[in-house]
């Protein structure tokens, strides 16, 4: 997978565990304690992220940074944009 498409994926996944979790963007911004406007911009695959990124946002969903990326790697995804 390239590093393109991994940050979609990225996007994807944290779209589809907001939906499933019922959160909103806001929401996430507080509980990960990233800007909404960083998190949108990783949703829509626009930027790359950092691991402190994805060990926030992970924590919030009740998952570690492995049980994360292994959710990107097989592409699994609950709900798309």
């Amino acid at each position: 997978m390239t590093i393109e498409k991994y940050q979609k994926q990225i996007g994807k996944l944290i779209y589809s565990l907001r939906w499933e979790h019922r959160l909103t963007l806001k929401q996430l911004s507080v509980k990960s304690g990233h800007s909404v406007l960083q998190l949108r911009n990783i949703e829509n695959g626009k930027v790359n992220t950092s691991m402190k990124m994805l060990y926030n946002v992970a924590k919030v969903f009740e998952l570690s940074p492995a049980q994360f990326l292994a959710k990107v790697e097989t592409e699994e995804l609950l709900a798309e944009k």
